[in-house]
């Protein structure tokens, strides 16, 4: 999963982003809440990352014949507190099984300041 989010936070020291990724299709949202900048790190009270995953499929025939497909959803999460790192420094802050049993997904988190 490679995917950037441009956000600004002003002065209310929170965020929350939901979106379907544009290249998985997979609905997620993640939230960070208290977000301060201390003397050379950044401090997140809290992170939450929620992501649905497809976890099977299911093909239903009706009385003439006709097949519908039912794909089943289940919902992973992730959630840090007090979580610091440095400005600008890529942070992997936790990993989720995917849907499949070889894969991962890795979160790896970077806040820099925009640049004005």
């Amino acid at each position: 999963m490679t995917e950037t989010y441009l956000q600004r936070v002003a002065n209310t020291e929170s965020m929350e982003f939901k979106s379907i990724s544009g290249q998985t299709g997979k609905n997620f949202e993640w939230t960070l809440s208290q977000l301060k900048k201390a003397s050379n790190f950044l401090q997140i009270r809290r992170f939450n990352f929620v992501q649905r995953i497809p976890v099977g499929n299911a093909v239903l025939k009706d009385e003439n014949g006709n097949t519908n497909s039912i794909t089943t959803y289940d919902t992973i999460s992730l959630t840090m507190q007090e979580l610091s790192f440095g400005e600008n420094v890529p942070t992997i802050v936790g990993s989720l099984s995917a849907s499949k049993p070889d894969e991962i997904t890795f979160l790896i988190l970077t806040i820099k300041p925009s640049e004005n």
